[in-house]
């Protein structure tokens, strides 16, 4: 009931779902590619069977900073921040927070470096 979605502004959405029972923020000067998933909650629980299509599953906020770049096909779950200038590569699953201006990559995503001006 309380569930919120903040969009900055030059944000660029393409193909892009988002579910919120909680909260997600998505910063300025963010891209998104297609086909990715960010979502801020479980669903539903896990245990017991029965409370799967009765009741709703844990959430926590998502805060993508500014100026990240998320690429296609990628999957953002609850309670995590990514950090400003950061890029998730094609296909990733981010599961915990995100440093800012770092590349991650994989399944779950894992840091493959720091990014800057001197990688240009």
């Amino acid at each position: 009931d309380d569930a919120y979605i903040v969009i900055g502004d030059n944000v660029s959405l393409n193909g892009t779902t988002i579910t919120s029972r909680n909260h997600v923020s998505i910063g300025d000067n963010t891209q998104i590619g297609p086909n990715t998933i960010i979502m801020d909650n479980d669903g539903h629980p896990v245990w017991p069977p029965e409370d799967r299509w009765a009741k709703k599953g844990p959430s926590a906020p998502i805060i993508i900073q500014n100026d990240v770049w998320i690429g296609m096909n990628c999957i953002i779950l609850k309670g995590l921040t990514i950090g400003h200038g950061s890029v998730i590569a094609a296909g990733s699953i981010v599961i915990k927070d995100v440093e800012p201006n770092s590349i991650y990559a994989g399944n779950p995503a894992k840091k493959i470096k720091n990014i800057g001006p001197s990688d240009l």
